[in-house]
């Protein structure tokens, strides 16, 4: 895990995953994974992972946010607007390659349900 204010990354893909601290109304820490939106919207945007509103679309960032025109975020782009997504500065701001499930999961016995 690496602070987005100190990362040496360029751009942010499809999958990967913002935690920052949570708040009063919503104790964290908060996670949002960033979802492509293409076919629907040229860019990514930010579903809420865990928190009261898990599973919640939370912001569809702007065109300009990301890299060359590709379906990446630049990390300059959240850097310097980064108050345009959410009230906590940046260097409060974290980011995962991807989230893992827990061990306890990966032991459970799943069925296939019939089609």
């Amino acid at each position: 895990m690496e602070k987005l204010t100190e990362t040496d990354r360029e751009e942010l893909h499809r999958g990967m995953v913002l935690c920052l601290p949570g708040y009063e109304t919503d104790p964290g820490p908060l996670a949002y994974i960033l979802i492509d939106l293409t076919g629907y919207y040229p860019g990514l945007a930010l579903v809420q992972a865990t928190g009261y509103h898990a599973g919640t679309l939370y912001r569809v960032l702007p065109p300009e946010s990301r890299d060359s025109g590709r379906s990446v975020v630049s990390v300059a782009w959240l850097k310097e607007n980064w108050e345009r997504i959410e009230d906590c500065e940046p260097d409060e701001v974290y980011i995962l390659d991807r989230l893992e499930l827990s061990d306890a999961v990966y032991q459970m016995e799943f069925r296939v349900l019939p089609e």
